[in-house]
């Protein structure tokens, strides 16, 4: 699977958000033909994602406030020429942050 360049995937900012903050609807688009929909998935920090909405799971116990929180949205695209498949990512990354200090 190769990093294909053709189309984009349009994935708005995640602002900061406070321990015990709402969850945040992921709104992430593609401009490519493909079918494929774009999928998400959480590399780093206590969060989650069900049904495309993100959610933010308590910090570790002794955490030091901010953590970092970075969300993938990906796509997968299959080339119908060569039929080999391609995979388009976009990273958004923001702080998870004590109650006070979110911008909201």
């Amino acid at each position: 699977i190769a990093e294909k360049s053709e189309g984009a995937i349009t994935f708005p900012p995640i602002s900061d958000r406070p321990v015990g903050g709402e969850p945040v609807v992921l709104g992430a688009a593609s401009t490519s033909r493909t079918a494929s929909p774009v999928m998400y998935f959480v590399r780093e920090g206590p969060a989650f994602i069900h049904d495309g909405t993100l959610h933010m799971r308590p910090p570790p116990p002794r955490a030091k406030l901010p953590i970092r929180i970075t969300v993938v949205a990906w796509q997968l695209e299959r080339d119908a020429a060569s039929g080999s498949y391609a995979v388009r990512t976009v990273e958004r990354s923001f702080l998870l942050t004590p109650h006070e200090a979110a911008v909201r």
